[in-house]
């Protein structure tokens, strides 16, 4: 079976959209021309005045094939011959909204690979009565996707870049800079970037204010939103990467942990039960704080994952001596052996924790197990 062919509306019809069509519909080097989603006529108008020839084969199925050499358009929508070129009318915005739409509902049916959309005018919108103010509110709405797991992606050979908001005054933009907004921005930009083959995106994050606020200086979103959120995006990741190797039971979990993690030898699988939830959360931010980069830290549930190539039992006990906590420790030989000794350490801090064995560290070196608590 053939792969669908990509769909390309024409965009605005007042507008530089059927232009930017015919000149691209009329080089020699395109690999495969898309289907067209407009009025045809319209198509037929910027070719001539550009100086182009184009066969213009008018489709009125999707199914169908074009003769060779011909450009197949479906006419979706209303006639826009008649539309001023270069102003703005109700009448641009119905057919620009009528072949966008279009294009949407052949996608979701199968019958385009993909959708290629050229121009359109908010303005010319807003004067049809279209609801959205742009075409990613458009796609998202109509495709029945959730907004939020909807961005806007500007990309170039040299960087992507993924918007936090978009099509909203700079007034509102300011405050819609949210922590979970970033962070899910943050998710977007690492997902989109990955989708485009990229395998391990370095994702950057731009500040709010003039030198990302200064301290203060020049405003505090910067601190209060969005250094938190990158900060989510570390710990999510963490966790992400905590949930593969404790589930891989036995089978290569594949990618190293993280760059301090990389490498050979035996890694230290802690699983450490604070009763508090909020001591907890503490405990885990104190980790991280004091640990560094070069040891996995996951507040997983009710329990503190650590992860690590180096930390020794004696260096973390003092670490979380104003908590009440039972721990357990268990080697993994390698990252495949984590999901076991996740298990024994986890089944060690329990039993620590229902004998209650408060101040004690008991040791079984031969089994490369470790309990140890706090009362």
């Amino acid at each position: 079976m053939s792969t669908p062919p990509l769909g390309l509306t024409l965009g605005d019809p007042a507008g530089i959209g059927p232009e930017i069509c015919a000149r691209l519909l009329a080089r020699e080097d395109l690999p495969e021309r898309p289907l067209v989603l407009g009025d045809p006529l319209v198509l037929a108008r910027a070719a001539e005045q550009v100086g182009l020839s184009l066969e213009i084969e008018v489709l009125d199925e999707p199914t169908q094939t074009p003769e060779a050499g011909a450009v197949g358009v479906i006419a979706a929508g209303p006639e826009a011959i008649g539309v001023p070129v270069g102003q703005v009318s109700r009448r641009a915005g119905e057919a620009a909204f009528a072949a966008i739409r279009t294009g949407i509902k052949l996608s979701l049916a199968g019958h385009l690979s993909g959708l290629v959309t050229a121009p359109i005018h908010k303005e010319a919108f807003a004067a049809a009565q279209v609801p959205y103010p742009g075409h990613t509110e458009m796609l998202a709405d109509l495709s029945g996707t959730d907004a939020d797991q909807v961005a806007m992606m500007l990309a170039n050979d040299d960087i992507r870049t993924v918007l936090t908001s978009i099509h909203v005054p700079l007034s509102r933009a300011v405050t819609l800079v949210t922590r979970a907004a970033v962070l899910r921005t943050i998710r977007h930009a690492q997902q989109g970037a990955q989708a485009l083959g990229i395998a391990k995106p370095r994702v950057a994050v731009a500040g709010l204010n003039p030198h990302a606020g200064e301290g203060g200086l020049f405003g505090d979103e910067d601190a209060a939103e969005i250094l938190p959120a990158i900060e989510d995006a570390r710990h999510l990741r963490e966790s992400e990467l905590a949930e593969r190797l404790i589930d891989a039971r036995g089978q290569n979990p594949g990618r190293p942990l993280r760059a301090g993690l990389a490498g050979d030898g035996p890694l230290g699988v802690y699983v450490i039960h604070v009763v508090d939830p909020n001591r907890r959360r503490a405990a885990a931010n104190a980790l991280r704080k004091m640990l560094g980069r070069t040891t996995l830290v996951v507040d997983r549930r009710h329990e503190i994952v650590v992860i690590s190539r180096t930390l020794r039992v004696d260096q973390l006990t003092p670490l979380l001596a104003e908590y009440r906590f039972h721990a357990g420790r268990a080697r993994a030989d390698d990252e495949a052996a984590v999901a076991h000794a996740y298990d024994e350490a986890s089944l060690v801090a329990r039993s620590m924790r229902a004998l209650n064995r408060a101040g004690e560290v008991g040791t079984r070196q031969e089994l490369g197990v470790v309990a140890f608590a706090l009362e």
